[in-house]
């Protein structure tokens, strides 16, 4: 089965040269950088406003709701769509990790992984993130991989409790239910060979 691996800029650019081989898994990915680094408590305002608490941000909106234009009322109510959103997706990813440790700690972990595709997903994958650059790699790995589908993760507009349950069914996905999928994932921890850039 050849395997690929999408590389977005701005992300690791040092390592991803073609030939180059390196271990995945035993540091944080971007995606676990980013939530380990984030405080919760804090979301950007708009017209200028700096990162500030949340609590304190309530505090702060009757005065700023005064003083705001319309346009800014409408960046503002983005922001907080966007940042309990985000908040959300924080939340899905949390639970996913819990279920992981709970089913098998040794199974790749989300924060840790490196995300692969075959080539029956990788136009989907591809078709996902037309907007950004990147280069793709045909690779080679040794290690630990596991195979699931995008749109097996939880969803983050619902409840704690359906997010569990959604949970369970991503980290057991079976190949039947895969087989159906355009939008299969591989989960990979481990030695990676970058063996020839192909976009």
């Amino acid at each position: 089965m050849e395997l690929f691996h999408i590389h977005r800029h701005n992300s690791f650019d040092e390592l991803y040269q073609e030939g180059k081989s390196f271990i995945v898994g035993e540091d944080y990915n971007a995606m676990g950088k980013n939530f380990m680094s984030v405080n919760p408590t804090e979301m950007c305002l708009p017209v200028g406003y700096d990162y500030q608490n949340v609590d304190y941000f309530y505090l702060l909106m009757p005065e700023m709701l005064q003083t705001m234009s319309s346009e800014d009322k409408k960046l503002l109510l983005c922001d907080l769509r966007r940042y309990l959103y985000n908040k959300k997706v924080d939340d899905r990813e949390l639970i996913l990790e819990q279920v992981r440790i709970s089913l098998n700690k040794d199974l790749p972990s989300r924060y840790k992984c490196m995300w692969l595709a075959d080539e029956k997903s990788l136009n989907k994958w591809l078709s996902i993130l037309y907007k950004e650059q990147y280069d793709v790699f045909k690779v080679d790995v040794d290690g630990k991989l596991f195979k699931s589908s995008n749109s097996m993760l939880p969803d983050p507009t619902e409840s704690h409790s359906v997010m569990y349950d959604q949970a369970y069914t991503y980290w057991n996905a079976t190949e039947k239910e895969l087989s159906k999928k355009d939008d299969v994932e591989y989960l990979f921890e481990g030695e990676v060979k970058l063996l020839k850039r192909v976009k």
